[in-house]
């Protein structure tokens, strides 16, 4: 479950876009994408509630990311009863380009 999206995937490509809101979900809940995987994201906002349940993964921008995500920041709450991450709730790539990035209660910069 996302805010725009509820998941891409294969070479789906992402960018210069924003949601503002609520959003909760039982396994991969994001503000902007739910689960994405190989799919590129850029210059993209969200801002809003996250909520997972179930021991769910949530992130404020992406619940579950595999892809390229750059230029992208969240201001979003996250709220979850097993596991809160500001930004992407999981990353299973290690080819992640995530270049700068803030978060409600991060601000991470990672070159890789």
């Amino acid at each position: 479950m996302g805010g725009l999206l509820g998941s891409a995937a294969n070479d789906t490509y992402i960018s210069q876009c924003s949601f503002a809101g609520d959003v909760s979900g039982k396994r991969f809940v994001g503000g902007l994408v739910g689960a994405e995987a190989d799919a590129n994201i850029s210059q993209c906002y969200s801002a809003g509630t996250v909520t997972v349940s179930s021991k769910g993964l949530a992130g404020g921008l992406i619940g579950s990311q595999s892809g390229v995500v750059k230029n992208c920041y969240s201001e979003a709450t996250v709220i979850n009863d097993w596991r809160s991450v500001g930004l992407i709730g999981v990353s299973w790539s290690d080819m992640v380009r995530m270049i700068p990035f803030l978060s409600s209660k991060n601000s991470v910069t990672l070159d890789i």
